[in-house]
């Protein structure tokens, strides 16, 4: 078999002649992507991986997996799965792993002028949760103060199978009491 050529052992779907100097060609020297050469040379992009690994083809960097070198970097701001906006501040104390930090505890933080603590809760007074203006935010000791806030003059929309649920569990409570002698933890 001439040199650069690699006849595949069964893994490749296409099974057929593989060009090694030409896939070194558009991914070492080119800097093409596997998901570009893969279609190019009729293969997946992973088994173009593979063979990359394979022969000791050197893939071209992508930059960080992070981080403003990224190319999907929107520039370090962004909305979390539960409404709240992340910064980009990988340096800072409070920063997650991946390298965020919560914008409304950050603006509450300088608002007091010293670090939150880690108990302390940043309360929304609108509820809406991207909006991070200082006038909007309030810093609570404990989640149990914030919830005594949020909760207060509130009344439950209780459903007639969880007030049934509530009724069953007092009943069996009373039950256990009664039939336990004093100081044994009541049976469930």
């Amino acid at each position: 078999m001439p040199k650069g050529i690699s006849r595949t052992t069964g893994r490749n779907p296409m099974s057929k002649a593989i060009d090694l100097d030409q896939l070194r060609d558009l991914v070492e020297v080119q800097g093409r992507k596997h998901a570009e050469v893969g279609p190019m040379l009729g293969l997946s992009p992973g088994y173009v991986s593979t063979l990359c690994i394979r022969h000791g083809i050197r893939c071209a960097n992508r930059g960080p997996r992070r981080g403003p070198g990224h190319p999907d970097w929107t520039g370090g701001r962004n909305i979390d799965a539960d409404g709240y906006v992340n910064l980009w501040m990988p340096d800072h104390p409070c920063a997650k792993r991946a390298g965020y930090v919560l914008e409304h505890r950050l603006v509450a933080s300088q608002m007091l002028g010293r670090p939150l603590l880690p108990g302390e809760v940043v309360h929304h007074r609108n509820g809406v949760k991207d909006d991070n203006r200082p006038e909007n935010l309030e810093v609570f000791a404990t989640n149990a103060e914030h919830l005594r806030h949020e909760l207060t003059g509130r009344v439950p929309n209780w459903t007639p199978a969880g007030k049934a649920r509530i009724r069953d569990g007092v009943r069996r409570g009373n039950a256990n009491r009664r039939a336990s002698p004093q100081g044994d933890p009541p049976s469930r």
